[in-house]
């Protein structure tokens, strides 16, 4: 999953990631819509289909040039919102096959319905989680961040070793950032 690798491995905060799937939702958005259109002009479901398992093969191939430390944040962006074009150019005509049995008065407003459940609530769920995680853990982050006492022997412990290991490079003003920049970063990995 492209969004675990940007929060753990990229290590970009969730409010970055959660609007990568944003950037996703649009393409989904777009994706279904033309994917409609095409097959109200009588564009064959089959062409779509093949259309959109090419774009996301091509997606899947721009995905796996991504996973490097050094990732350029509109090329990601660009893939996401290329698999999300993919996604509503497979998934429409599919749902059109899959809901072919239901009798032709209500075969249109049954692919609309099913179209729209599928990529629709599948996106925003998607999106939601994100967003309760990142809620969630910024929820518990804050409450580690308070409760660190420094009168506590683990903590006091910690402080020294870091303000050893950074006085023999550094004055004592940026020793104390340093020193307190480490502590919250130990803070922010408990929390996830």
């Amino acid at each position: 999953n492209i969004y675990t690798t940007m929060a753990q491995v990229w290590k970009w905060p969730w409010e970055y990631v959660v609007n990568f799937q944003f950037i996703n939702v649009i393409g989904v958005f777009i994706g279904v819509f033309s994917s409609a259109i095409l097959l109200l002009k009588n564009v064959s479901s089959k062409v779509i289909f093949i259309f959109g398992f090419l774009i996301l093969a091509i997606n899947a191939h721009l995905i796996s040039r991504l996973f490097d430390l050094d990732v350029d944040t509109f090329r990601v962006g660009q893939t996401v919102f290329l698999q999300g074009i993919g996604q509503g150019w497979l998934f429409t005509p599919l749902v059109m096959y899959i809901l072919s049995a239901v009798p032709p008065e209500n075969s249109a407003n049954a692919s609309m319905l099913g179209a729209s459940i599928r990529f629709w609530f599948t996106n925003i769920g998607f999106a939601f989680s994100q967003n309760v995680m990142y809620y969630f853990q910024e929820k518990n982050y804050d409450t580690l961040k308070s409760s660190i006492d420094i009168t506590r022997p683990v903590v006091a412990d910690e402080v020294m070793n870091k303000e050893i290991l950074y006085e023999q490079n550094h004055i004592n003003a940026v020793i104390d950032l340093l020193v307190q920049n480490d502590l919250m970063q130990s803070v922010y990995a408990q929390a996830n």
